[in-house]
């Protein structure tokens, strides 16, 4: 890591952070996901003022209209602002900044799906997949009292009973919406 003000400003923002730089061949290292936002640094980084209710910061990109809660979606969406995007398919043109994104996409290429079910012909790529099929089999099914919606997850059921009653407990800080769904809000929120 470098140290004091050694940190780099990049030509697009004015945000600083401990990228290694190589000062004989003037050439960023960028390290797959470790870029460090200064919080110092609210030129390009700004934190808007809280609200008493949830008494979070709100964390805005200067170049563009982008804002998030969560600071690590800021530091993913800055990289969106320059090319480092150093992960890159062999078999297409697919590029990430993240190496779990290019592993989970090259299994789209691949033909093998070593995951197969025992209780009928399903197969896939992914382990996790498989898991959440199984219950499907073997999973205690639950029910909507008020439709014929059923599903094998406890938690997706109270999600889904939200839609018949008019509770909407979430609401954007910045503009109001309200909706009954926290992923809605999430969701939401990115688009600010």
């Amino acid at each position: 890591m470098l140290e004091g003000d050694e940190r780099i400003a990049f030509e697009h923002c004015n945000i600083k952070t401990e990228l290694e730089f190589d000062k004989d061949t003037e050439e960023v290292t960028y390290p797959p996901f470790e870029v460090v936002i200064k919080e110092e640094y609210h030129d390009t980084c700004t934190e808007l003022n809280t609200t008493e209710e949830s008494n979070r910061p709100v964390f805005k990109c200067n170049q563009c209209h982008f804002q998030s809660f969560y600071k690590s979606n800021l530091k993913k969406h800055v990289l969106k602002h320059y090319d480092a995007k150093d992960f890159q398919c062999y078999q297409c043109e697919f590029k990430t900044i993240q190496k779990a994104s290019l592993k989970r996409h090259l299994l789209t290429h691949s033909n093998v799906k070593e995951f197969k079910c025992e209780q009928c012909n399903y197969e896939t790529i992914r382990k996790d997949c498989l898991k959440l099929h199984l219950l499907k089999h073997f999973g205690e099914s639950f029910k909507c009292t008020f439709c014929n919606y059923k599903t094998i997850r406890k938690s997706n059921l109270k999600t889904h009973l939200r839609r018949h009653t008019n509770n909407k407990n979430y609401e954007c800080l910045l503009c109001g919406l309200k909706t009954a769904y926290k992923s809605v809000l999430q969701k939401h929120m990115r688009k600010h």
